[in-house]
């Protein structure tokens, strides 16, 4: 008779998943590749790249997940932003807009967080921390770009974007 109250739980909980528009949205995930940006003998962080085949295809939904290894504030995650676009020639009105208006999408970060980038092919993006919901982008170029901090073949770590989009010679 336990059993019982548990399968009711379960489906309570099922039928609210099912019925959650934004879990119907993502697709599961497979891995692309992984590395992990290390600066002298500090390691930063682990960059994992997902995609809904595993497959990196500049058009398609794409999910980049940073596992940090040491605590960052949210300021300086935010200013490594605009100084990586900045290198990449993203130094327009449009960039520095979406930073001020999406600056509270930047949380300070603690050793073992992960702060996540899901890119919808629509353009739409999110943000996820600790695998859940931290801010909703709509539809902007911008977004696109933030990944391109480290999927652009002039990224700041060339062997770090050859290891997320799972390519020898990039």
């Amino acid at each position: 008779m336990k059993l019982l109250p548990l399968l009711a739980m379960a489906s309570i909980t099922l039928s609210a998943h099912a019925s959650n528009p934004a879990s119907a949205y993502q697709p599961l995930w497979q891995s692309v590749g992984s590395g992990t940006l290390k600066v002298m003998f500090w390691r930063i962080y682990t960059a994992r790249l997902y995609s809904d085949n595993g497959q990196f295809g500049r058009n398609e939904a794409l999910k980049l997940s940073l596992t940090y290894h040491r605590e960052i504030e949210g300021q300086q995650l935010w200013q490594a932003t605009d100084e990586q676009w900045q290198r990449l020639g993203f130094a327009s009105g449009a960039h520095s807009n979406w930073l001020n208006q999406y600056q509270h999408c930047f949380p300070d970060v603690n050793k073992g967080d992960t702060l996540s980038f899901i890119w919808q092919s629509d353009g739409s993006a999110e943000f996820h921390f600790n695998h859940r919901s931290l801010c909703q982008l709509p539809v902007d170029a911008c977004n696109r770009d933030f990944l391109e901090i480290w999927l652009s073949s002039d990224s700041a770590y060339p062997e770090m974007t050859a290891q997320l989009i799972n390519r020898s010679n990039q």
